[in-house]
């Protein structure tokens, strides 16, 4: 097996609404749209909304995924998060355990999302 990209997607009721969302919390446009599936190019990987009634009928709302996106600021994106989305963040602060950083957040369609970084040791 070559694999050539590796992705995630979220299930989402609203596909509209939920890439928008994701526009603002990603600072960017999709590299793909269509009514039923929008995706981002996040760190070289692909990241899709698609829609529960064209996909994903008996995936349950809400966590039928999480994505684990490690990012190179941490509590940047959270401040961006608290500034953009604050009634999505589940942390009011980012955790910090030892050289560990992260916080999770929910989309509109109660999906987890988690963010983390890592320090190196000192």
């Amino acid at each position: 097996m070559q694999v050539e990209r590796f992705g995630v997607y979220v299930v989402a009721e609203d596909v509209s609404r939920s890439a928008a969302f994701y526009g603002k919390l990603l600072s960017a446009e999709p590299e793909l749209r269509m009514p039923e599936l929008v995706g981002f190019d996040v760190g070289g990987g692909f990241f899709a909304v698609i829609s529960r009634e064209a996909y994903a009928p008996n995936v349950r709302r809400g966590d039928s995924a999480v994505p684990y996106v490690r990012v190179s600021d941490v509590e940047r994106l959270h401040a961006h998060v608290q500034h953009v989305a604050p009634e999505s963040l589940l942390m009011p602060q980012v955790v910090v355990e030892g050289h560990f950083r992260f916080f999770k957040m929910k989309d509109p369609d109660g999906n987890t999302l988690e963010f983390f970084s890592v320090s190196s040791a000192r």
